[in-house]
């Protein structure tokens, strides 16, 4: 009985409170053009006797009628165009999902508020995945022009830091071949990548090395990311990725260094590629864990 009348009382709250956009003589919407009769809408949300997910689906004002978003049309729009991603997420078959919504001008968070069930009491689940999935959906659709600007900058970003790191080990891999460098530490591991790669067989990508020979490019490439100008390059494209979880949520996120970035995975395979091309050691070169020839 309890959850029965708090479900009423809610359906009510969102089709009714003040500040909601009506539609007639209420504010509940979905998917269909017809008006909806709320009582008939209250009963049969109150009376399910499955689960019933609700959501709030908010935006700051200014961004609100910046890009549009400040009316039950749009809201309405947007909610339709990706209902088949939020049965996915709901872990609903799109065929039973069923969802009613209203949109609340408030003055500094205009939202909606979203209900969503299966007409099957028994279907239906949501995880953190799953909200993490609806959140990007909306966030995608609705700052498209906004994040394309900084998808579009992250990725010159991302394509100068690559380009500066396979430059600056070309040239550390340049120095040792003059016996010209100066860190040591950086020259051994080099050196013990060169031979490692010689005794492998098959691919010599990343992907497909042994984990040994792994974490020496792994290590040569923490190395190589202490670099001030690649550091700084990273820090800009770690920028833009916090911009793009904004987008999403106001917490703030904890990005990976550089070399447990899995974005720039490509620069591991320059590293190899760079170090297969190196002209031959001397044949009597000692390398820490390995056997002179």
């Amino acid at each position: 009985a309890d959850v029965v009348g708090n479900r009423q009382n809610f359906v009510g709250y969102m089709a009714m409170r003040p500040g909601v956009e009506k539609r007639g003589s209420h504010g509940l919407f979905n998917e269909k053009d017809e008006p909806i009769i709320l009582n008939q809408a209250a009963n049969e949300i109150a009376e399910h006797k499955g689960n019933v997910w609700s959501h709030v689906v908010s935006l700051r004002r200014e961004d609100a009628v910046r890009l549009g978003y400040d009316n039950s049309d749009a809201w309405r729009e947007l909610v339709k165009r990706h209902i088949s991603d939020i049965a996915k997420a709901q872990n609903i078959p799109l065929c039973n999902l069923k969802w009613y919504a209203a949109y609340h001008d408030t003055t500094h968070h205009p939202h909606i508020h979203l209900l969503v069930y299966s007409t099957n009491p028994k279907q239906g689940f949501l995880t953190k995945a799953g909200i993490d999935k609806v959140r990007s959906v909306f966030a995608n659709d609705i700052f498209h022009d906004d994040l394309q600007s900084i998808y579009q900058e992250q990725t010159v970003s991302r394509d100068e830091l690559k380009a500066v790191s396979k430059n600056e080990f070309e040239s550390i891999v340049n120095r040792i071949a003059s016996n010209d460098h100066t860190d040591p530490q950086l020259e051994e591991l080099i050196r013990k990548l060169y031979i490692q790669l010689q005794n492998v067989k098959g691919k010599k990508v990343y992907g497909y090395l042994p984990m040994e020979i792994k974490e020496t490019v792994n290590k040569i490439f923490s190395e190589l990311a202490k670099d001030e100008n690649i550091q700084q390059l990273y820090e800009k494209w770690c920028g833009l990725e916090r911009l793009k979880y904004k987008t999403y949520t106001q917490k703030e996120t904890e990005l990976p260094k550089l070399a447990d970035n899995k974005v720039f995975q490509p620069v591991r395979n320059m590293i190899i590629r760079t170090v297969l091309n190196m002209k031959p050691f001397d044949a009597n070169t000692e390398i820490e864990g390995s056997e002179p020839n």
